[in-house]
């Protein structure tokens, strides 16, 4: 595959089938951030810390899933517990 067909097939995903510019609470930071994307390396959830004014503080985040579970009805990113 091309680089120029993976980006394409990046990008429909993230339209498509990701939370993108959704506010979330990150449990374990006790701090709410924007997911705006994902990484390129291994495919982790990026976001970027934001204020009480949901503005961007330009603190950037990854979200790995061995350590952290998504649950999207309540926006909130929490620990994973075994």
């Amino acid at each position: 595959m091309t680089n120029c067909y993976c980006l394409l097939v990046l990008k429909n995903l993230l339209n498509f089938f990701f939370p993108s510019d959704q506010i979330v609470t990150v449990e374990s930071l006790n701090k709410r951030a924007r997911i705006v994307g994902i990484t390129t390396d291994f495919g982790f959830l990026k976001a970027v810390v934001v204020d009480e004014n949901a503005n961007d503080t330009h603190e950037i985040i990854t979200l790995q899933p061995d350590g952290n579970s998504f649950d999207m009805m309540k926006g909130m990113i929490t620990r994973k517990v075994n």
